[in-house]
């Protein structure tokens, strides 16, 4: 860290909290640092009060922390050749973070609904595709008309209405998800 260092980057702490990032106590004596966020009272010189309290390598989803920040400038002038986007890649890429538990039942209701979107997705999609090509092939196959009486085209044209192909595709997709879902170890 800089002799610059910002005064809420890295703070030891004097009360034991929870630390809503990794879901473990924060005990007296442990290096915090403080979640930049819009919570609490503004005031005149500094932005904000009352932004959350994690442990300095705890990195909550979707909020930076004052240490993250300062790491970051202090990589910015020790390379200010590199652009800072990649800096800060670099940096949260790293792996002393300790990443935001999330809740099983959060990642649960995610996958159920990227499941239930993308079968809805297929669905449609498989359907349409279908309907084109069943479509094409009745159009293609109008010179049977010619050579077949109305019951025999009847009988085609049953056949390729059917819904057997949606329902092995569907099959297909569902077990592919599932071995996916399975090798991500989402379940």
């Amino acid at each position: 860290m800089s002799t610059k260092t910002f005064t809420k980057a890295l703070v030891t702490s004097a009360h034991k909290m929870m630390c809503f990032s990794c879901n473990k106590p924060i005990e007296i004596g442990d290096e915090i640092t403080q979640c930049i966020e819009a919570k609490g009272m503004a005031l005149r010189k500094t932005p904000w009060t009352a932004g959350r309290w994690v442990h300095h390598l705890c990195a909550p989803t979707g909020i930076n922390t004052y240490f993250q920040i300062q790491m970051w400038e202090d990589m910015c002038e020790e390379f200010p050749d590199t652009d800072q986007e990649d800096l800060w890649e670099a940096l949260m890429d790293h792996d002393y973070w300790i990443n935001q538990e999330k809740n099983d039942s959060d990642i649960e209701s995610v996958v159920s609904e990227r499941v239930t979107m993308l079968n809805n997705d297929f669905n449609d999609k498989l359907e349409k595709e279908v309907s084109d090509l069943t479509e094409n092939i009745v159009h293609s196959l109008q010179w049977l008309k010619i050579y077949a009486n109305d019951e025999q085209i009847k009988r085609i044209q049953d056949a390729i209405y059917t819904d057997k192909h949606l329902v092995i595709e569907k099959n297909v997709f569902e077990r592919i998800t599932d071995e996916t879902l399975n090798n991500l170890n989402i379940r």
